[in-house]
């Protein structure tokens, strides 16, 4: 929390170990590029590695050009699971991928998603991008059973990156999503659960719940 880092890339933590399991965290307020004023993963980056998140909790990080949330790179392999991400910071140019950034370089990088939430990513009207995803180079993301949603835009690709996304809530089109609000609790208190009737309950392909908590 609240970490400072002058460099470009990753600001509160940095996965470079070869296989790494990251759960059940909190990941908040970190800050990428404080003097060089450019960066990258201000809460998480995950380079040329592969790792495996869960349960964590990502929010109020910020990175002045890429990846204020989360950030695979250099051909990074993982899935994030059961994770919650929201209100990340958006700079006001040049920019994307605010929540989750997945690039490649060295190869592209491969992410799947399932089961989770990415909301609240509300970019400046000066944004020339702003999306809460960014895929490029090459790169793959798959998302399945999970709730993106209230951002000012959602997913965005250059250079060749792919994404798929199913059985979501999401306004992107895609086998068995749909565009309803899922009903939080209280977002404005970072209160991501789902309230009694939401249409995110029992949704998922696997019948649970959609989003960062299905149980």
């Amino acid at each position: 929390e609240a970490n400072r880092a002058h460099s470009d890339h990753g600001g509160g933590v940095y996965v470079s170990t070869a296989s790494t399991d990251v759960g059940d965290n909190v990941i908040r307020g970190n800050e990428i590029g404080v003097t060089v004023k450019y960066g990258y993963g201000g809460g998480i980056i995950i380079p040329a590695a592969q790792a495996e998140l869960h349960g964590n909790v990502i929010t109020g990080n910020f990175a002045p050009t890429n990846g204020s949330g989360v950030f695979w790179d250099e051909g990074a392999k993982g899935t994030m699971r059961e994770d919650l991400l929201f209100a990340n910071g958006c700079p006001t140019e040049d920019t994307s991928g605010v929540a989750l950034y997945v690039d490649g370089g060295e190869g592209p990088s491969i992410v799947t998603l399932d089961h989770v939430t990415i909301a609240d990513h509300n970019c400046p009207a000066a944004a020339t991008a702003g999306a809460a995803i960014l895929v490029e180079n090459l790169s793959k993301l798959t998302v399945k059973d999970t709730i993106i949603w209230g951002n000012s835009r959602e997913i965005q690709t250059l250079d060749k990156g792919t994404f798929t996304v199913e059985s979501s809530i999401a306004t992107v089109s895609g086998r068995g999503n749909r565009a309803v609000d899922p009903r939080f609790v209280d977002p404005a208190k970072g209160d991501y659960h789902l309230q009694p009737g939401s249409p995110a309950i029992g949704a998922a392909s696997n019948r649970t719940n959609l989003g960062a908590y299905p149980r």
